[in-house]
């Protein structure tokens, strides 16, 4: 595997400067059998990267456990989806939460951690609070079983 680095705003692979041409794909918000289609036009599109946020809302189960394989719903199935990027040639710009830019309920942030940490605030880019606890949690899920957007 290579070593990538960030050194003097700069992307090194293996000690080279690259640049890597990546699109967005959220495998979460998809239905495996269209990933391969949209890695294929991320190729097509001469992209060499694909970039996905890891939602813990999505991930983290009600019980506590975390779904990456999706063995509770295809969708959450991370591993397999960047298993398929590899087989493409593609390197992956993968973002964990906690929290994440992609109109996602609460950012992404699990309802429950409003609860347990209520001290805990997310902030704007020049400090200020800001709350993105959305209060709706039963209108979490579409019928496909995947986040909702805001």
């Amino acid at each position: 595997m290579p070593e990538v680095r960030l050194c003097d705003r700069r992307i090194l692979v293996d000690g080279r400067p690259e640049l890597l041409l990546a699109g967005e794909v959220h495998y979460f918000r998809l239905g495996r059998a269209d990933w391969a289609h949209r890695l294929d036009r991320l190729l097509d599109c001469g992209g060499d990267t694909v970039a996905t946020y890891v939602p813990w809302l999505w991930h983290e189960l009600p019980d506590g456990s975390v779904d990456l394989t999706g063995r509770t719903c295809e969708q959450r199935d991370l591993a397999g989806f960047l298993d398929l990027a590899h087989q493409r040639g593609l390197r992956a710009v993968v973002r964990p939460g906690p929290f994440v830019m992609a109109e996602l309920k609460n950012e992404g942030i699990p309802y429950r951690v409003y609860d347990e940490h209520p001290h805990l605030l997310s902030t704007t880019w020049d400090g200020a609070p800001i709350s993105t606890r959305n209060e709706s949690p039963d209108a979490l899920l579409r019928h496909s079983g995947t986040p909702l957007h805001r």
